[in-house]
């Protein structure tokens, strides 16, 4: 009797245990929480803001260090984003997955099954992401409490989400632009484009600015979806694009940077290279600065269209630059990052990486992350040790 009475309480705490840890791995292996800060220094879309500036008026990374090199699970979709000391990445696989980076560890993954190549939005502790198949093709996750707030299927999604006040605004493949509560999901409305989006939207004002695959730009009330004006460039539109709030600045397929008015939609002017633009430009104060497929870096002044200097990388560049500070940082595919001073375009820092860097960067108090094709996040900054 006493035996018995002695072995019961051992097997119910090994069963806790055990059932603890169970819980503890599929806790781990399905999601995440993130602590939530309340910081203004979020990265939270392509870009880094609503105007996808790749820019930040931030103290120089002065001879940046690796800090960690992050292993996710596949290949990363084309951007990621950064919010509450944390890096979110979609995978061409399938997972979301979440990097603590202060310590540069896992802290968790989402299994959606289907390939995210779209870039996401860190809001309010809030991640919104999108993949080209399955049941639920756009989603909310709220990161702080693990858990998902909508999901909804509206298509195939391949271009950049903005988010903008109360609202989401995303472009599927076949051309349909939503504006959607962002709290609820719900179609406040859409607009039918001409041909297939996979360029994104921009947020300007009180207009959702969108570009077609066939190059018609159009200008939609934020409020009504009504288009307030159109502009045919007649180019080929993949590139995301940015602004500095005034202007809107468009790669093309086509060798040509285009700079329009964004109130009219009128053409300021137009910079030719000698290959194909994927990127989105960099935008400061002065100047523009973008990667091209022609291998060179252009710096544009903003104003006027004209080169203030280009770098030779002699190889294909279809990521976009972010400036921090004063210096230019951007990878390309002969598997190097690069720092380039922001005035002169000289060469003031590279680092060579194991695989071509093919997604867009990020920055986060004081540290880059670069996404690189070997499944790697190269994440940079000072040593502090």
């Amino acid at each position: 009797m006493n035996k018995k009475i002695r072995t019961q309480p051992n097997c119910a705490k090994l069963f806790l245990f055990l059932l603890f840890v169970s819980l503890a791995v599929f806790a781990c292996a399905s999601g995440f929480r993130v602590s939530p800060l309340e910081s203004d220094i979020q990265w939270t879309e392509i870009g880094g803001d609503g105007f996808h500036s790749f820019a930040r008026e931030a103290d120089d990374i002065e001879n940046p260090e690796l800090l960690f090199r992050l292993k996710p699970l596949s290949m990363v979709g084309s951007t990621i984003v950064t919010g509450d000391n944390t890096v979110f990445c979609c995978t061409q696989k399938g997972y979301l997955q979440a990097y603590d980076l202060t310590k540069g560890k896992l802290l968790g993954k989402i299994k959606i099954k289907y390939k995210m190549i779209s870039a996401p939005v860190y809001d309010n502790h809030t991640l919104y992401f999108a993949a080209v198949d399955g049941r639920f093709t756009i989603n909310s996750f709220d990161a702080v409490r693990g858990r998902f707030n909508w999901r909804k299927n509206l298509g195939v999604f391949e271009s950049a989400l903005t988010v903008s006040g109360d609202n989401l605004f995303a472009a599927n493949r076949s051309g349909l632009v939503y504006n959607l509560d962002k709290e609820s999901g719900d179609i406040v409305w859409e607009y039918q484009a001409d041909s297939e989006i996979l360029s994104g939207t921009i947020v300007v004002d009180d207009l959702v600015i969108v570009g077609s695959l066939k190059g018609i730009i159009s200008a939609l009330d934020k409020s009504t979806g009504e288009e307030v004006w159109q502009y045919n460039s007649g180019m080929i539109l993949r590139a995301t694009p940015s602004s500095d709030g005034s202007r809107i600045f468009w790669g093309t397929l086509d060798n040509t940077l285009l700079a329009l008015d964004a109130r009219s939609g009128s053409e300021l002017w137009r910079f030719n290279t000698n290959g194909a633009i994927y990127t989105t430009p960099s935008v400061t104060k002065e100047s523009i600065t973008f990667g091209c497929n022609d291998g060179k870096i252009y710096s544009i002044d903003k104003i006027t269209g004209e080169e203030r200097w280009r770098f030779d990388t002699e190889t294909v560049v279809n990521t976009s630059c972010i400036t921090i500070g004063s210096t230019v940082y951007f990878g390309a595919l002969n598997k190097m990052v690069y720092g380039l001073d922001a005035v002169s375009g000289k060469k003031i820092w590279e680092f060579p990486v194991e695989g071509r860097v093919v997604g867009n960067p990020a920055y986060y108090d004081g540290k880059l992350i670069f996404p690189v094709e070997s499944r790697f996040l190269y994440v940079f900054g000072q040593n502090k040790n």
